[in-house]
């Protein structure tokens, strides 16, 4: 019950952070203040990473799993 509800946590912050990416249009590493330079991709770019994130979280939340590359 524990692990389901740490996956749906982690799942709806990865949802989060992707709309996040989406709306400002940049990609940023967790932690990094404005100003900062620590962006990692700006405008479409960050759009797509945030759709990822938003794919990835998604994936999560449906298999309460963590997705593999292999």
């Amino acid at each position: 019950m524990l692990l389901k509800l740490i996956m749906l946590i982690f799942g709806l912050a990865a949802i989060a952070v992707g709309a996040r990416s989406i709306i400002k249009r940049e990609a940023k590493f967790w932690g990094a203040e404005d100003g900062d330079d620590y962006r990692l991709v700006e405008g479409f770019p960050a759009v797509l990473v945030g759709a990822l994130e938003i794919a990835i979280g998604v994936y999560i939340i449906v298999y309460q799993r963590h997705p593999t590359l292999f």
